[in-house]
């Protein structure tokens, strides 16, 4: 809805929108961020992060990217489009950037929380996925 006839009302949309309090949540953390950040991750002094979220389901010490799974991890011939993972990456990187400094104060950061027996809320385990597909 950008226009109530000849008036355009996107600009007021786009304030009332942009100034309502949301949750973004950032599910997945690739791989290579994690290595990057891992010193940083492990020695939060409250929340340390100290392995991979993100890992296979039948070898919890395999750890898979969900930006770049390898093989059998999304269902192929059904739309899904692999090449599509370098975008998603790459917006994801731009979010978790954060915000510009002069919005930081306004900016609150709630991250899941390591929990004893070493586990992760939140993280994802991959399966493979094996068969023929059928519609």
């Amino acid at each position: 809805m950008n226009q109530i006839g000849p008036i355009n009302i996107k600009p007021q949309i786009v304030k009332v929108i942009a100034s309502l309090p949301g949750v973004y949540v950032l599910p997945y953390l690739d791989w290579t961020t994690f290595q990057s950040n891992k010193t940083a991750l492990n020695n939060d002094p409250a929340y340390p992060l100290n392995a991979y979220p993100s890992h296979d389901f039948a070898n919890g010490t395999m750890q898979v990217d969900p930006f770049n799974p390898g093989t059998h991890r999304y269902p192929q011939n059904i739309g899904f489009s692999m090449s599509e993972l370098q975008h998603a990456v790459n917006i994801y990187r731009k979010v978790a950037a954060g915000p510009d400094a002069q919005y930081t104060n306004r900016f609150f950061n709630i991250r899941g929380i390591q929990t004893s027996p070493k586990t992760t809320p939140g993280s994802v385990s991959w399966g493979l996925l094996t068969g023929q597909i059928t519609r």
